[in-house]
């Protein structure tokens, strides 16, 4: 973790508590040690910061192209642990960097919906189960009450079970990725029904 992730890290708490008074359930699943991904459903810009205040170990994300132009802008995401996406387009080169990561035994963050939706949840993009299948990485499914607003309406979030795909589908089949991607948006809508359910209480 770098000094500057941890800085953020104790920022991001801060504001978890008192800008959007932060409910988090299923605290006991709050491990992301090790090469692991953390999968959620992604509502607002502010998910990354509040995930980053939730786990203890650095987070690392895919961030559109766009916020790494400037100097001092790439030199502040690099220290965050970001690195930039090619969005609406095959980057494989943020394939590669992420397969890196995981397998250096780093936790990567990713949104499989790929940008963010209110109000349920939209299609599911192959990147992520394509991922875990390559590094066989430990998936913590994480899901957002849906929506959220700061000040306004309190933000709620449910950590699920840890699992391996390898665990779900046949990672040799062709069509694992199709498989592991349904597995993963299954996942994270019983995460909603639950949260729902915890909400109502």
């Amino acid at each position: 973790m770098t000094v500057l992730y941890f800085i953020a890290r104790l920022l991001a708490k801060t504001v978890n508590l008192i800008c959007f008074n932060l409910k988090v359930y299923n605290r006991e699943n709050n491990n992301n040690d090790g090469n692991c991904m953390i999968v959620s459903n992604h509502v607002t810009w502010w998910d990354p910061v509040i995930l980053g205040g939730v786990f203890r170990k650095q987070v690392h994300y895919m961030s559109k192209a766009e916020l790494f132009r400037g100097k001092t802008a790439r030199a502040l995401l690099n220290q965050l642990g970001a690195f930039p996406v090619e969005r609406g387009q095959a980057d494989f080169g943020a394939l590669k960097k992420s397969i890196q990561l995981l397998k250096s035994g780093k936790c990567l963050g990713i949104f499989p919906e790929g940008t963010r939706i209110e109000g349920g949840f939209g299609e599911f993009q192959k990147g992520a189960a394509a991922i875990a299948i390559k590094t066989n990485a430990r998936i913590i499914p994480v899901c957002f009450d849906n929506p959220y607003k700061m000040f306004k309406k309190r933000c709620r979030l449910i950590i699920g079970e840890s699992f391996r795909l390898s665990e779900k589908v046949d990672v040799k089949e062709k069509d694992a990725a199709e498989k592991g991607t349904a597995v993963l948006k299954a996942a994270l809508e019983n995460l909603a029904d639950v949260l729902k359910k915890q909400v109502k209480k």
